[in-house]
C-alpha cells in the first residue's frame, strides 16, 4: 500500500511539473491601457488625499490606504444610509480601473465613443476607477452622479463627488 501511494504521489508530481512547464501564456489584450488606467487611479487617489490634507478636511482613520475617498464614519447632511466599511475599502484597489477597461472593451467601446455613466457617490473609488478607464480607452463620458452617499462614501459636503471628478480629470491630463 505504501509503495502504491509513493508511486501515485510521484506520478502526480510529474504530471504537475509537466503541466507547469508546458503551459503557454497568451498576451493580455489592452494590457497597456489597463495598466495606464490603474496608474491614473492611484495618482488620483494620491491627489485627493493631498487635497483633503491641504484643505484641512479630516481624513477618516478608516482610510488605511490613504486613498482620500473613504468618507466619514459619522452622519453628515448628505449621508443617505448605512454603509459597509469593508466594501468601501475593497473598492480602493486601483486595479478596478483595469477591470473597467476590460469591460469597456468587451462592450465594444473605442476611442471617441460616448459612454453614459450613472454614479453613486457611495462608491467614489469605483467612480474614479471607471473615469480613469474611460480616459484610457479614449471614451467620451456623459455623467450623472448622485449627491447623497452612504456612510464611508462621498459624504463630506465640503469635498463632494463633483470636486473629486475635477481632480481626477486634472490628474488624467497630467499622467502623460
Amino acid at each position: 500500500v505504501t509503495r502504491i501511494l509513493v508511486l501515485l504521489l510521484a506520478s502526480l508530481l510529474c504530471l504537475s511539473l509537466a503541466a507547469y512547464f508546458t503551459r503557454t501564456s497568451k498576451p493580455t489584450p489592452n494590457k497597456a491601457l489597463m495598466d495606464s488606467a490603474a496608474v491614473v487611479t492611484r495618482r488620483a487617489f494620491d491627489a485627493l488625499y493631498a487635497e483633503k490634507q491641504a484643505r484641512g478636511i479630516p481624513v477618516d482613520e478608516s482610510d488605511m490606504t490613504h486613498s482620500g475617498v473613504i468618507g466619514r464614519s459619522n452622519l453628515t447632511a448628505i449621508t443617505t444610509t448605512d454603509g459597509s466599511l469593508s466594501a468601501k475599502r475593497v473598492s480602493t484597489n486601483p486595479n478596478f480601473a483595469a477591470l473597467f477597461v476590460l469591460y469597456l472593451r468587451r462592450a465594444g467601446v473605442h476611442a471617441g465613443d460616448e459612454v453614459g455613466l450613472m454614479f453613486s457617490s457611495s462608491f467614489p473609488a469605483l467612480n474614479i476607477a471607471c473615469l480613469a478607464a474611460c480616459e484610457a480607452v479614449g471614451a467620451r463620458v456623459c455623467l450623472m452622479n448622485s449627491v447623497g452617499a452612504s456612510v464611508y462614501g462621498a459624504t463630506d459636503a465640503d469635498f463632494t463627488q463633483n470636486l473629486k471628478k475635477e481632480l481626477v480629470d486634472y490628474v488624467a491630463t497630467k499622467s502623460d
